[in-house]
């Protein structure tokens, strides 16, 4: 993901979403981007970490930045939430190359049906990055905030309006009031009296 020796200019990861809201059975896919070639890195792990209450992983995908890049294949928990895992291991520890480029991209599906606009957010977070001594360096500095997207009610609301004068213009009163909601193009029915 990001990482570099100390003689190699630091760039920054990234992360973002290609969807700010989706319904339930909808997906996003977040991406891992790494913004700048890095040389003589044995190691990096990056954890990215989401709300299972609001979403479960459909699929992901190693990016063209290093092949021998690895995606956990089940949600992990630690103190801070739920995530997944990214990371690199080079087991000659000779020192991999991380191309500019993108790392993975894990595409999520919204498993909650919402009564109202539900936000969650996507947060990657840097654990380590070694270089060929396996030291912790400074490189591969997560740029950027938390990645937020919104889960929508599947059936939205409507709203109508119905006149109290007649066609034929008498005065007619309505019996009853109340808030309605529910799919939109469905039939909505009222009673009505003679009030002359």
């Amino acid at each position: 993901m990001i990482f570099s020796l100390g003689i190699t200019a630091f760039a920054d990861v990234t992360y973002s979403a290609d969807k700010n809201s989706i319904k339930k059975g909808e997906t996003v896919a977040v991406t891992i981007n790494n913004g700048e070639k890095m040389e003589n890195i044995t190691s990096f792990e990056y954890r990215l970490y989401f709300d299972p209450e609001l979403f479960e992983l459909e699929s992901s995908e190693i990016g063209t930045a290093n092949t021998y890049v690895q995606i956990t294949s089940v949600a992990k928990e630690d103190t801070k939430g739920t995530y997944y895992g990214v990371s690199l291991v080079d087991a000659t520890s000779e020192g991999l190359e991380v191309a500019e480029g993108v790392i993975a991209t894990l595409v999520f599906e919204a498993i909650k049906e919402v009564e109202t606009d539900s936000e969650a957010s996507f947060e990657l977070v840097k654990k380590s990055v070694m270089d060929t001594s396996w030291s912790e360096i400074e490189a591969g500095s997560v740029s950027g905030e938390s990645v937020f997207v919104t889960v929508v009610p599947t059936v939205e609301p409507f709203s109508y309006t119905i006149s109290d004068t007649p066609s034929n213009g008498d005065t007619w009163a309505k019996l009853g009031s109340g808030t309605i909601s529910g799919e939109a193009g469905g039939v909505i029915e009222h009673s009505w009296i003679d009030n002359r």
